[in-house]
């Protein structure tokens, strides 16, 4: 009977396991990695790439790159294809 139980729980455990890596997989499917130019203007960061200038206000705790080049954890909104409206979520 304890054998039984354990199989029945050792499934369970599997099952929920499986279930919450497909539903990261799905919530990370609209989040990119993308190489970047960075900028330091003002109090802003501008990391440049594919054409297009994406402005990045510093806040507490953010640190100013050491070099130009960076990589930025894009958020592409579900809208494929348009870059524009893409938000950074974090950069390094």
């Amino acid at each position: 009977m304890k054998e039984f139980i354990a199989t029945v729980l050792a499934i369970i455990v599997l099952l929920t396991a499986v279930i919450g890596i497909a539903k990261v997989a799905k919530v990370n499917k609209t989040r990119y990695w993308v190489e970047a130019y960075c900028e330091y203007e003002n109090g802003e960061l501008i990391f440049t790439f594919c054409g297009n200038d994406f402005v990045w206000t510093l806040g507490e705790g953010d640190k100013i790159p050491k070099g130009h080049h960076v990589v930025l954890l894009m958020e592409n909104n579900g809208t494929e294809g348009f870059l524009e409206d893409d938000e950074i979520i974090s950069y390094k």
